[in-house]
This record gives C-alpha cells, sequence and structure tokens, in this order.
C-alpha cells in the first residue's frame, strides 16, 4: 500500500517546519494581532488558553495534513521539485482555500482572515514539497 513507502523522517521534518512557520505567521511578528482582532479574542484571553492542549491538537492536525499530502505526492507520482510544488498548490487551491472561504460565506467572517489563514497554507504547503522533495 502507498503508506508504507512513504518518508515519515521528512513526514516529521515537515511537520515541525510548519509548526514553526504557524507560530511566526500567527505571532505578533507578522499577522498575530490582525488575526486575533478577526477571531475576537484579546491577548490577554489567549494567554488563558492552556497552550499546550492547542500545540498538541494543532500538532496531530498537522500531522494529518502533512501525511496526506506526502501521499498525494505519491499517488500522483510527483517526483521533480516543480510537480511536487504544483500538487500542493493544486491541493491548495482545490481543498483549502474552498473549504475556509467557506466560513467567509456562511459564517460571515471577514475576507480578512480568510486571506491570512489562506496565505499561511499557500506558503506552507510548497515550503512542504520542498522538504520533501529534498529528503525523498
Amino acid at each position: 500500500m502507498f503508506t508504507t513507502d512513504l518518508n515519515y523522517l521528512a513526514i516529521g521534518a515537515v511537520m515541525i517546519t510548519s509548526m514553526i512557520l504557524g507560530a511566526l505567521w500567527y505571532s505578533p511578528l507578522m499577522f498575530g494581532k490582525a488575526w486575533m482582532k478577526f477571531v475576537g479574542i484579546t491577548s490577554e484571553q489567549a494567554k488563558q488558553e492552556n497552550m499546550a492542549k492547542l500545540w498538541l491538537m494543532g500538532l496531530c492536525n498537522t500531522f494529518i495534513l502533512t501525511f496526506f499530502l506526502a501521499l498525494f505526492l505519491r499517488i500522483t507520482k510527483a517526483e521533480t521539485l516543480s510537480e511536487m510544488i504544483q500538487v500542493s498548490l493544486f491541493l491548495w487551491l482545490g481543498f483549502i482555500v474552498t473549504t475556509i472561504f467557506g466560513g467567509v460565506i456562511w459564517e460571515k467572517k471577514p475576507v480578512k482572515l480568510f486571506l491570512i489563514n489562506a496565505f499561511y497554507f499557500l506558503v506552507s504547503l510548497p515550503l512542504a514539497s520542498v522538504i520533501f522533495y529534498f529528503l525523498p
């Protein structure tokens, strides 16, 4: 089956990279202040959260995304860096963008929140493909 020949070291490297990118992306250095404003939480409320629990859930979520990206790259037989980035961009547009844009349509979330979240994945998925390319 496809899952037995995946490089789990590369999956782990992508997970760590994605978590670091997310920590930076949603920090006050980048989009954290705007993100908190659009989500409707204050920095005081954020400090009261159980960060260990949130990070663990985020890590699980990142594992699932990373695992399936690796699987899609394998299934599509993407071998060159260009092909791998193309697959990640197709997945981004076809699944990530359309899914989170539903929040704008149905939940009336701000378009700027959608852009912050969507562009995170626009950076992280191709970056993951680069890592998968160099750690086959």
